[in-house]
């Protein structure tokens, strides 16, 4: 029987927008936090309902300036590479909502392909779906930033599952408002990345 760990991991935790009674416009930056211990993954507040464990946490990756990649860089190597059992892959994602710099995916790129030569885990980058028939045509600049993506990756020694391609003819009762898919297409989506997946496993 093969087994296999998979972390599925967003590439960005970005930041969220509030407005204030006077409609100021706030910016705050998310954080990568976790109740658990990469080394035995157990959590102190068991007993908490997701989304309502509360500090302190054992661990949080602040990321102030995310697009320089360098908080998933902190995340991958003092959190993923520590977690026991160890994972055999693990799957990065970049949304429609913000990407790296150029040398922001060079930082987080080479930090994957050294983990990967010291640790055997094998790293995938799995890149922003496509969106609607509707609205692609807003947005020609996603093909060129995809298509960058996916030559940095594999110049790596990253895996790559081109979910954008996957998602080009996915027709417009896919999405909800022209971004997010509906239950039938991430259902679509995440069949054929298993199928993908596993055929890499052979």
């Amino acid at each position: 029987m093969l087994l296999s760990r998979i972390v599925l991991l967003p590439c960005l935790v970005t930041n969220f927008r509030s407005r204030t009674s006077d409609g100021s416009l706030i910016i705050r930056f998310m954080l990568m936090s976790a109740d658990f211990n990469p080394s035995d993954e157990r959590p102190t507040q068991a007993t908490c309902k997701v989304g309502e464990c509360s500090t302190p946490f054992r661990w949080m990756v602040k990321q102030r300036q995310w697009r320089d990649g360098m908080g998933v860089v902190h995340l991958l190597k003092e959190v993923i590479q520590k977690l026991q059992p160890k994972p055999t892959h693990v799957v990065l994602n970049c949304g429609f909502w913000g990407h790296l710099t150029s040398s922001g995916l060079h930082n987080l790129f080479a930090a994957g392909a050294e983990i990967q030569k010291a640790d055997g885990i094998r790293f995938v980058w799995k890149t922003m779906t496509h969106l609607s028939p509707k609205q692609s045509g807003k947005h020609p600049e996603l093909q060129e930033i995809t298509d960058m993506q996916k030559k940095l990756a594999r110049q790596h020694g990253w895996e790559v599952f081109d979910a954008y391609s996957v998602t080009h003819t996915y027709p417009e009762d896919y999405f909800y408002d022209g971004v997010h898919m509906r239950d039938k297409g991430t259902t679509n989506l995440n069949s054929r990345f298993l199928q993908a997946l596993l055929k890499s496993l052979q």
